[in-house]
C-alpha cells in the first residue's frame, strides 16, 4: 500500500455508534458518501487510521470533521482526525501564558452546557473537572483539593480536611476516635456505681453521657457528610 495511490477526501461523522467497538465511524463526504441520498444505514464503516499513543483509543464525536483515505483498489476507508483546537480548549490553555509552553490538555469535551476534561500545567497541576462544582485537583504543592457540588476535600501534607466554601475543618481518624470515645465510656461505666444515692442529679447526667457517647462511637464512618 502506498500512500500516494490514495484520495484524501474532507468528511463530517454523522455516526460514532460502532457495534463492534473499535472506532469506526459513518460520514457524509463530497463525492463519496451523502446519507442524504443513500440510506445511513447502508453507508460503510469508515476505520481509523491511527490513533496516538499505544492502546490509547480517544472516540471522535458526531459533527467531527474527518480526513476520509479511499483507494480504487479497496473496499475499505480509512480516516483521520482534522485538528479543530475547540473554544474550550482554548480557553483552559490560555488562562496562564506563562504556562503555555509545558501546558497539555490530556481531554477535552464540549458536552453542551458541561466541559470535560483533563488539563496539566506547572502552576495548576493536573486537573480532572467534570462539570463546574466537580472536579480533583491534584496540585503542583502536592496538594490535593477535591470538590463535590457543595462539599469539599483537601488533603495537604498528612492532613485532611473536610467543609463548604472556605469553612474546613480537620477531618479526624475514626477508629483512633472510637477507641477514645469507647473507654470515656467505659470509664463511666465504672465509675457510676460507686456514687451515692445522694448524688442522684449526677448519676442521670452521668448516664445521659454513657448513652451519648454509646452513639458516638457507634457511627460509621461512611455517614459522616460533608456538610
Amino acid at each position: 500500500m502506498e500512500l500516494k495511490d490514495y484520495k484524501v477526501i474532507p468528511g463530517v461523522v454523522i455516526d460514532v455508534d460502532d457495534p463492534k467497538y473499535i472506532g469506526r465511524v459513518k460520514a457524509d463526504a463530497p463525492g463519496l458518501f451523502n446519507s442524504e441520498v443513500m440510506n445511513k444505514d447502508g453507508l460503510p464503516w469508515v476505520y481509523p487510521f491511527t490513533m496516538n499513543g499505544y492502546q490509547r483509543f480517544s472516540k471522535l464525536m458526531n459533527g467531527s470533521k474527518i480526513w476520509i483515505l479511499t483507494n480504487k483498489n479497496y473496499t475499505e476507508f480509512w480516516y483521520l482526525p482534522m485538528f479543530e483546537l475547540n473554544d474550550d480548549s482554548k480557553d483552559i490553555i490560555s488562562k496562564d501564558e506563562s504556562d503555555y509552553e509545558q501546558s497539555e490538555i490530556i481531554l477535552s469535551r464540549n458536552m453542551g452546557d458541561n466541559s470535560v476534561y483533563i488539563y496539566y500545567s506547572p502552576s495548576q497541576g493536573i486537573m480532572l473537572k467534570n462539570s463546574e462544582n466537580t472536579y480533583i485537583n491534584i496540585k503542583s504543592n502536592n496538594e490535593i483539593d477535591i470538590t463535590a457540588g457543595e462539599g469539599h476535600v483537601q488533603i495537604k501534607n498528612n492532613k485532611v480536611y473536610i467543609g463548604q466554601g472556605d469553612n474546613f475543618q480537620p477531618a479526624v481518624k475514626y477508629n483512633e476516635l472510637k477507641t477514645i470515645l469507647d473507654n470515656l465510656r467505659t470509664g463511666l461505666q465504672q465509675a457510676l456505681p460507686g456514687f451515692a444515692p445522694y448524688c442522684a442529679g449526677a448519676t442521670a447526667g452521668i448516664s445521659q453521657c454513657i448513652t451519648a457517647l454509646s452513639n458516638l462511637s457507634s457511627m460509621a464512618s461512611d455517614n459522616v457528610k460533608l456538610n
